[in-house]
């Protein structure tokens, strides 16, 4: 069975050597008549011999090699895969890249957290700032020293909540109410009574601070700067609080001096 399949192995080669030759010669793009007289082809019967050529060369390889060798050549150099040594070498690379990207994007992502909770009490300061100037009437902002609703040291839920008339100094008629959510689970916050002086998570908690109708701290509230912390290595933020209710958003590590985004 070898030596026959050598055989037709080796009259598959004549056979095709043979029709390539005659085909080549059909494919001319002139025929001489004789006489030195020439014919020459249309240029549109071009794509059609091609085609053809490319059926005759499927077929024989199909009859003289096997159908599993029947694919053309041409046809099979377009079919492309990764051998096992390139995807290994894909996968560790992938690897390698990660081990050193992780670290950076955890940090990216503690950094967004305390920036998500420095924000919200921004806007929740501003809101209750604005209810106060509405309402021309005191509004409490509240730190409750929870994070969704469980005493946490630092916690950063927050609500906003009025007095009725008959008991002003009651603030039970809740306003707004912000509960921690999964996407600031590692911030901290801590209050201090001066802008100057960073506060550490949970200082100074619970805390209250008060508009009055005109917009400003009431007196009686001592609360200046709350800080914003996270995990060592995450960046922190602070949260001034001037006298007359103006609320502005800072970074501790730059100098007020030379970048406006600084604290002091």
């Amino acid at each position: 069975m070898r030596g026959c399949k050598s055989s037709w192995q080796v009259f598959s080669v004549f056979l095709y050597d043979h029709w390539a030759s005659l085909h080549s010669h059909r494919e001319s793009s002139e025929w001489r008549l004789g006489s030195g007289s020439y014919l020459h082809r249309r240029p549109t019967e071009h794509a059609a011999n091609h085609l053809r050529q490319l059926r005759l060369e499927i077929y024989w390889h199909s009859v003289l090699l096997g159908s599993s060798q029947a694919m053309s050549p041409v046809m099979r150099k377009h079919f492309k895969g990764f051998t096992l040594v390139e995807l290994m070498v894909a996968v560790a690379l992938f690897a390698l890249l990660f081990t050193f990207a992780y670290p950076s994007y955890t940090d990216f992502i503690r950094n967004a957290q305390i920036r998500t909770v420095a924000e919200s009490v921004v806007n929740g300061l501003q809101l209750a700032r604005a209810e106060a100037i509405r309402r021309n009437s005191n509004i409490q902002f509240h730190f409750p020293n929870t994070s969704n609703s469980v005493s946490t040291t630092g916690g950063t839920d927050w609500s906003i909540s009025s007095a009725l008339s008959a008991t002003p100094t009651n603030f039970n008629q809740a306003i707004q109410t912000r509960r921690e959510n999964s996407g600031s689970s590692n911030a901290r916050i801590g209050v201090a009574n001066s802008t100057g002086t960073a506060a550490a998570a949970g200082a100074g908690m619970p805390a209250d601070i008060m508009f009055t109708g005109m917009g400003r701290l009431n007196g009686a509230s001592a609360v200046r700067r709350i800080d914003v912390t996270g995990a060592a290595g995450a960046r922190a933020l602070a949260i001034l609080l001037a006298p007359g209710g103006d609320v502005r958003l800072c970074d501790p590590a730059l100098s007020l001096a030379t970048n406006p985004q600084g604290c002091s």
